[in-house]
């Protein structure tokens, strides 16, 4: 295990979780591994290794006291602090794993079980699928290298900025990229592998985008007749998933209250109706269209003709330009590979299979 590795304050049993910010790095905003951790000596700040140094190659000064940074191993200059930390109850960040125990045992814990499953996080990531960044509210969607220099990594606003440097537009060139398809928010590889929160991975999703949801838009379901509001993910036990009263019961196991903390949850509030994202998947309306047959819509005077998936980034989704916007979150080119293509050749206007579905008249 890297021992860099830092923790999320939210892994820390509940008692452990008294006075955690004095322990949290100001720059990531998680918990620095002991034994590597850095204390400025003038203010106490904590920060970790990795952190600091990309600070300090362009700045001196503490970002939160201001003065000239004095910086050491915590365990040199704090033995009080260092041991506060060592004794702190974490629960395993790996998934299915249920150890539980002080952080001076933690770090032995993942060397020994999950050495062989995180010695290499890059290869984890598969292209077109959709990843989950700590900094980030949506998932990301993985890219590769893009020859195009229009982006920059977006942790250039975090302090430290962007660990591979792409803090301004034109230098991006050959570097892979991981972009959000609702927010125009991008990272590089690099801040990916340091904010990856590899427990919220989006499995199974396809690469057209289909079921990336948008917050607060609307969905229609077969099994309810009003529109589904996306709540995103719901840290409120308060509802319950309506699929568990279906035929084929709820999806995610939901069978009543106090169950559905951290689910995605769609709402309808005229008739107090939940959905979860499982439910939600199996049970969306969908619009099911032949290959190369037109199909008439409420926002342009020509018919649309379907001409299925497509691998070209060289067209981009004209609902951007609605009152709407983009129901996949399309903004630009260079983000359409992949997704269901609808084509109106006369005007060079398409639409992709969200804004088709929105948009479609039935007849």
């Amino acid at each position: 295990m890297d021992s860099n590795s830092s923790i999320n304050p939210l892994y820390f049993e509940q008692q452990s979780q008294i006075g955690i910010k004095d322990y949290i790095c100001c720059f990531c905003h998680l918990v620095p591994n002991p034994e590597t951790a850095i204390e400025d000596e003038n203010c106490g700040q904590l920060f970790c290794d990795i952190c600091i140094k990309i600070w300090k190659s362009k700045n001196n000064a503490c970002p939160v006291c201001n003065l000239k940074l004095s910086m050491k191993k915590l365990k040199n200059t704090n033995i009080m602090k260092y041991n506060n930390i060592l004794n702190l109850v974490i629960i395993c960040q790996e998934e299915n794993c249920k150890w539980e125990g002080k952080i001076k045992d933690y770090y032995a814990h993942l060397n020994n079980f999950h050495k062989k499953s995180i010695s290499n996080t890059s290869t984890k990531f598969e292209l077109y699928k959709y990843y989950q960044a700590s900094i980030h509210i949506h998932p990301l969607k993985y890219l590769d290298i893009k020859m195009d220099n229009g982006w920059y990594c977006d942790a250039k606003n975090l302090i430290g900025g962007c660990v591979s440097g792409l803090n301004e537009y034109n230098i991006s060139k050959n570097f892979k990229r991981f972009r959000c398809m609702q927010c125009d928010y991008d990272l590089c590889e690099k801040c990916m592998i340091k904010f990856y929160d590899n427990k919220w991975i989006i499995k199974g999703n396809t690469s057209n985008n289909r079921y990336l949801y948008l917050f607060k838009k609307t969905y229609y379901s077969t099994v309810h007749e009003h529109p589904l509001v996306f709540l995103d993910k719901s840290f409120e036990n308060g509802w319950e998933c309506d699929g568990k009263d279906l035929t084929g019961k709820c999806l995610s196991g939901i069978t009543g209250f106090n169950q559905t903390h951290g689910i995605p949850r769609f709402r309808c509030e005229k008739c107090d109706f939940d959905l979860c994202e499982n439910c939600m998947n199996f049970h969306r309306k969908k619009n099911f269209y032949e290959l190369n047959k037109s199909y008439k819509v409420k926002c342009h005077n020509h018919p649309m003709i379907y001409i299925g998936v497509n691998y070209s980034n060289g067209w981009v989704c004209r609902g951007k330009d609605l009152e709407e916007k983009c129901l996949s979150g399309i903004t630009n080119f260079h983000q359409t590979d992949g997704f269901e293509r609808f084509r109106c050749d006369k005007c060079n206007f398409d639409l992709c299979i969200n804004c088709m579905d929105f948009y479609l008249i039935n007849e």
